[in-house]
C-alpha cells in the first residue's frame, strides 16, 4: 500500500480489533508513512517538494510528507474491505 501524498510504501504498524483481541474480531490494519518525519535523502525530499505547492524551505531536512499534517503523524488504516483511509482508527 502506498501513501496517498508521497506514494512511499506504507509501513505496517499494527492490527486493530473490535473488543478483546482474543475474540479475533479484526477490523483492519494500521500503517504509517515512512516520510512523515522527513525523507531519507535530499533527492527524495526535493522530488516530493517539486510536486507540491509548499514553500521552499532552505534545509531539505525540513521537508516532510503532508500525511504528517493531515493525519495522526502519518497514519493510515484499512477497513474490513481492505480500503485504505487517512488517519487513525477510533
Amino acid at each position: 500500500m502506498q501513501c496517498s501524498h508521497c506514494q512511499a510504501e506504507l509501513v505496517y504498524e499494527d492490527t486493530y480489533f473490535l473488543g478483546p483481541v482474543s475474540n479475533g474480531n479484526k477490523l483492519g490494519e494500521i500503517y504509517r508513512c515512512p516520510n512523515h518525519e522527513g525523507f531519507a535523502t535530499e533527492e527524495e525530499a526535493r522530488e516530493y517538494q517539486s510536486g507540491t505547492n509548499d514553500g521552499q524551505p532552505e534545509d531539505w531536512e525540513e521537508i516532510v510528507c503532508l500525511s504528517a499534517v493531515y493525519n495522526v503523524s502519518g497514519t493510515f488504516y484499512t477497513d474490513l474491505q481492505g480500503n485504505l483511509h487517512e488517519g487513525y482508527p477510533c
